[in-house]
């Protein structure tokens, strides 16, 4: 289905306003969960929860935009999201925090997939297309992750919440005014939504290529949840960084991401996705233990850019193939499905990373990370043998 310029310039725009506030607060969270006294293993349970939320969302509510219209999911979703990160700023419960934090996850089915499904309806030049979204969305957040440890400093965590929650209330106001909001969704069609759901899920899942897929995407997933929340941290507690310093480093993750996105795309679209996706994952289990041997903050922050680097020849390849193996199932769906696979590895992957840290030291859970991450490579291969086999018969 052809897309409005516009319309798709206005999906941009919305997107990038919300990765700014976004990476604001996002970036530093793992510190300010610290600052109420949660020990690490603490902070991985609860980033296992926050994917737990994700997933349960993507399995879910994705699918609504097949039902409900695309822009009405995304309207929905910004104005959810913008109205809990303003509460964020007012509360002091680390409880109260966490089950906001969870519904703002939960919210994530309306957005993201939805996003990316209006771009791939495109079908010009997907992998640029997508590197055009995360390229603007990128640079945002390599701007948020630079101001925040500023911004914290100077006036504090409830101020990088009201911004975010203005920044995400501007991305629902953007889309309303582009694509108009019609309110006649009901009960008929949350019903019809999650049985299409439902329905959808077993299309997705019976197609040998998806689900060799997913097993790759479930060790890359695993080997990266492990890792995650621990970056900020292992600045932070590795390196006895301060909240500035470990914020220019996030920064630099961003912007190694932000260089690298374009080319990406390119890549993508002139290798193919699994092949770029293959590159991604041997480079991932490099870059993540570069990151753990640094010993200095110009270590961390020339380490942070490679892991940049090396993350933005992921999501565009992904894509890829998602749409390219897609059959009568619509694309925000079987993004969400295949993202909310993921998101559920990483809440044994978060809570297992924590663990490590506490029993074996900061550098083992990017080196285990790794080595899981590894095993992602298989049933790529495989992919990329059938194909070749097909290609050529």
């Amino acid at each position: 289905m052809p897309v409005n310029r516009n319309r798709l310039t206005a999906v941009y725009l919305a997107f990038t306003s919300s990765s700014l506030g976004f990476s604001l607060w996002y970036s530093l969270f793992p510190i300010y969960l610290r600052k109420f006294g949660f020990e690490v293993w603490q902070i991985g349970f609860i980033f296992s929860i926050l994917n737990l939320a994700t997933s349960i969302s993507y399995l879910t509510l994705a699918s609504f935009s097949e039902t409900m219209g695309r822009e009405r999911a995304l309207i929905i979703g910004f104005s959810f999201s913008a109205i809990i990160l303003l509460t964020l700023a007012l509360v002091k419960s680390s409880a109260f925090i966490i089950v906001l934090v969870v519904l703002y996850n939960i919210l994530g089915g309306l957005k993201t997939p939805v996003g990316e499904a209006i771009i791939a309806d495109t079908g010009r030049s997907l992998g640029l297309s997508l590197s055009i979204f995360y390229l603007a969305t990128t640079m945002a957040s390599v701007v948020g992750s630079a101001l925040s440890g500023y911004i914290v400093a100077s006036l504090g965590f409830s101020t990088i919440f009201t911004l975010a929650g203005v920044l995400t209330a501007l991305s629902a106001i953007s889309i309303t005014f582009t694509y108009g909001y019609l309110s006649n969704t009901n009960f008929k069609v949350v019903r019809r939504t999650f049985i299409r759901s439902f329905e959808n899920a077993k299309l997705i899942f019976s197609d040998g290529n998806i689900r060799k897929l997913s097993i790759a995407l479930v060790f890359h997933s695993l080997g990266f949840s492990i890792i995650n929340p621990l970056v900020q941290l292992y600045a932070k507690e590795a390196l006895n960084l301060n909240e500035q310093s470990i914020g220019v480093v996030m920064a630099m993750w961003n912007a190694g991401l932000l260089v690298a996105q374009i080319p990406s795309g390119e890549f993508t679209d002139r290798f193919g996705g699994i092949n770029v996706l293959s590159m991604h994952i041997i480079l991932s289990s490099v870059s993540w233990i570069f990151y753990c041997l640094s010993k200095t903050w110009s270590e961390a922050i020339f380490s942070a850019f490679i892991l940049g680097v090396v993350g933005a020849l992921d999501m565009p390849a992904r894509r890829t193939i998602i749409v390219q193996f897609k059959k009568a199932i619509d694309s925000a769906s079987i993004i969400g499905y295949l993202d909310a696979l993921t998101n559920l590895v990483f809440i044994v992957g978060s809570s297992l990373g924590g663990i490590i840290w506490n029993t074996l030291g900061y550098n083992m859970p990017f080196i285990i990370g790794s080595i899981i991450n590894v095993f992602a490579l298989i049933p790529l291969v495989t992919l990329i043998s059938s194909k070749k086999r097909f290609s050529s018969m």
